[in-house]
């Protein structure tokens, strides 16, 4: 700053430098939440909050810096235990947790780190951070009961801990380890109930928030019409055929899998049944065991030299292929979704299945169960196969022909097979059964410790995150993301609701079209999950049907909207810029927003003029003609009428004074039809419509 400078500015009526406007406006609009709040009781939730984190703190086993007595009510300090990093800490708690902890300063850097909770901070901030914090203190080594924070919380809070709680269902056998997470949530209630039957499982149901299954569970339609409070099904495995997908994309539940925790597993166990066809290993046994010396009858073949089939190259397929290499086989595939160069990088031959048939000695399946793969190894299918071929089926039952394998094996064109899953389980009539050279297992693809431990960890972390509004990281019925682009387009996806709400409000007619242009740092991430967002907040105030990031696009197209998606990396103005354009009976309405420092909404569109504000609260959004007195006149009708104006934003049109203009203003009380009516009658002023977000 330059006092010499400044001077020089304001004696010709000018300013060196563009006032900062909208800090004068957010600084406006916070004190207006302070004069509502009332003083006294701004400060007697902030020591109400202060309270609850040091409680909190303490029943984590942690230190506080600062005597009680002397305490902030603005801010924790929170002495590290031993052995654990204050950044390892923070950046656990970001990138798992998305709660930003403040560390130490100065001398003081390492030692500590600090609780927030000054500013709009409630109860449910205060308990969700505990609760994080004592996960991630859990996860670094620190011995602590993970839960015990947040509930120390809300016990000095004072808070219903029931009426928070999230009803969690677990309705077939899951690994204790990865139901720990869910036990420590202060939030969650656990009801662990299996062996149901469905009668059973229509009453417990009804008031589950969640539901964690296996593969025994049926979750049908029936099952999820009669949950009106589920919000996610969380199944610990892979398949998910076992769950009416679509019934649960069309109520808005997601459905989530851990396509990676029995990877190894199941690899291993195709291996295991391959190995024991190849070389009859169950046979000899039974024969050892019955006091039998039959070296010649139980003769192999090596693997050394032979081709493998592997139909379906996802991510247990792309395993059993590599371990067929280390055995020195050749390996073909059969994969419509996987490119040339992607099975190439594998070291695998892409062919067509007809191809894959005639050659191998071995095939494999690795296919989930649709309607396409159902019975892929049928009668005909099978009378293609190279005559002796051995075949292995550890993906999903219902994609072999039971009936067509047994007779292919008893005429001799298939000479063994090692069977894991089954079309109905347990398979108490299949023809499998009675053949000797067929190995059979119990669906233990699996079945391993490990596995077990791992699918259950992942599935109850994923539930959380959807109770908790977060995305599923490997939900199948929405599009999944990795941590990093969901780290990124989180704060996104508030602001591409609150342009879809913003559209919805405005509308008038039915909308036909909506498109949604994302330039910027934008353009380089799948933006799926954003336009999900969007259309989420544009139909659900006009809906009386809840619409969720699982099933807006189905509403979307069920009610004949075009949705049209576009990326550009090309934005003048900003990092990253949202663009959306929804017509309705032939107009085109244009709303543009992007995020100021990361984190806050701004709309800085609205058709052609250039605007700066935040899309929150109540707002009446007019165009009027830009001549004195305009602004005025509406601020004297809502002085009258005792509503206060807490911000105020204007567009111009490029034609200047005379021309359009858009006004918002951010009000702190609603605006009562006939006070719309009487802005209506101002001459000059050609529409009035009431936004609230």
């Amino acid at each position: 700053f330059c006092l010499k400078q400044a001077r020089k500015y304001l004696e010709q009526g000018q300013t060196p430098w563009t006032p900062a406007v909208p800090q004068v406006f957010q600084l406006q609009a916070a004190l207006a939440l302070l004069e509502q709040e009332g003083l006294d009781n701004c400060h007697a939730r902030h020591a109400r909050l202060a309270k609850a984190v040091r409680e909190g703190v303490k029943a984590l086993g942690l230190k506080l810096l600062a005597d009680e007595s002397v305490a902030s009510n603005a801010v924790t300090a929170v002495q590290i235990p031993e052995g654990i990093k204050v950044a390892d800490l923070r950046k656990l708690m970001l990138d798992k947790y998305d709660v930003v902890l403040a560390g130490g300063q100065q001398s003081l850097k390492e030692k500590i780190f600090r609780i927030g909770h000054l500013g709009l901070v409630y109860e449910t901030d205060v308990i969700a951070c505990l609760g994080t914090l004592g996960l991630a203190l859990k996860e670094l080594g620190w011995a602590c009961e993970p839960g015990a924070g947040a509930a120390a919380a809300v016990q000095a809070l004072g808070v219903t801990d029931a009426a928070r709680k999230w009803r969690v269902l677990v309705a077939d056998k899951l690994a204790e380890e990865g139901l720990a997470a869910l036990r420590d949530a202060p939030e969650v209630e656990l009801v662990v109930n299996t062996g149901l039957t469905h009668e059973e499982l229509l009453r417990e149901i009804a008031q589950a928030d969640a539901l964690l299954v296996r593969s025994a569970t049926k979750v049908t339609a029936e099952v999820i019409e009669a949950a009106p409070r589920l919000q996610v099904i969380g199944r610990a495995g892979v398949g998910v055929d076992n769950i009416d997908v679509e019934a649960a994309t069309r109520r808005g539940v997601v459905v989530c899998n851990s396509p990676e925790g029995n990877t190894i597993a199941a690899a291993e166990h195709t291996w295991a049944l391959l190995l024991a066809v190849a070389r009859n290993i169950p046979a000899a046994n039974a024969s050892m065991k019955a006091g039998e010396w039959k070296r010649s009858a139980f003769v192999g073949v090596e693997l050394l030299n032979k081709t493998l089939g592997v139909l379906g190259l996802g991510k247990i397929g792309a395993e059993v292929a590599a371990r067929a290499r280390a055995f020195g086989m050749k390996v073909l595939a059969n994969d419509p979704f996987v490119s040339a160069e992607q099975a190439e990088r594998l070291g695998v031959e892409l062919v067509e299945l007809s191809d894959l048939l005639a050659r191998s000695d071995f095939i494999t399946l690795h296919v989930p169960l649709t309607k396409d793969t159902r019975g892929l190894l049928n009668a005909e299918t099978l009378s293609q196969v190279k005559p002796g071929v051995r075949i292995i089926n550890c993906a999903r039952g219902g994609v072999v022909d039971e009936a067509a394998l047994a007779e292919a094996i008893e005429s001799g064109r298939v000479a063994a097979a090692g069977i894991d899953v089954f079309e109905n389980e347990p398979p108490t009539d299949s023809p499998l059964l009675g053949l000797d050279r067929v190995v059979l297992t119990p669906h233990l693809g699996a079945s391993t410790a490990e596995a077990q431990v791992k699918v259950a960890v992942d599935v109850s972390q994923q539930v959380l995150d959807v109770l908790r509004g977060r995305p599923a990281r490997s939900a199948v019925n929405v599009m999944p993301v990795s941590a990093e682009t969901l780290r990124t387009l989180q704060p996104y996806l508030e602001l591409a609701e609150k342009l879809g709400r913003f559209h919805a409000q405005l509308a008038e007619g039915p909308m036909s079209r909506a498109e949604l242009v994302y330039a910027g740092q934008l353009a380089d991430h799948d933006t799926q999950m954003l336009t999900r967002a969007f259309l989420k907040g544009m139909l659900e105030p006009i809906l009386d049907i809840p619409v969720n990031l699982v099933n807006a696009l189905l509403v979307a197209e069920g009610r004949g909207l075009k949705i049209v998606e576009s990326r550009s990396r090309e934005s003048e103005d900003y990092l990253s810029l949202i663009t959306s354009k929804v017509t309705t009976d032939g107009e085109e309405r244009v709303i543009a927003g992007t995020l100021f420092g990361h984190r806050e909404p701004r709309v800085v569109q609205m058709d052609q003029y250039r605007m700066d504000f935040v899309p929150a609260g109540i707002m009446l959004v007019s165009i009027h003609i830009d001549k004195p007195g305009m602004i005025g006149r509406v601020g004297t009708i809502m002085g009258r009428h005792n509503i206060n104006i807490a911000g105020m934003h204007v567009g111009r049109g490029q034609t200047g004074p005379g021309g359009r203009s858009v006004m918002v203003l951010a009000l702190d009380n609603p605006v009562p039809d006939e006070v719309r009516k009487l802005l209506l009658e101002v001459d000059g002023i050609m529409t009035a419509q009431v936004v609230e977000l």
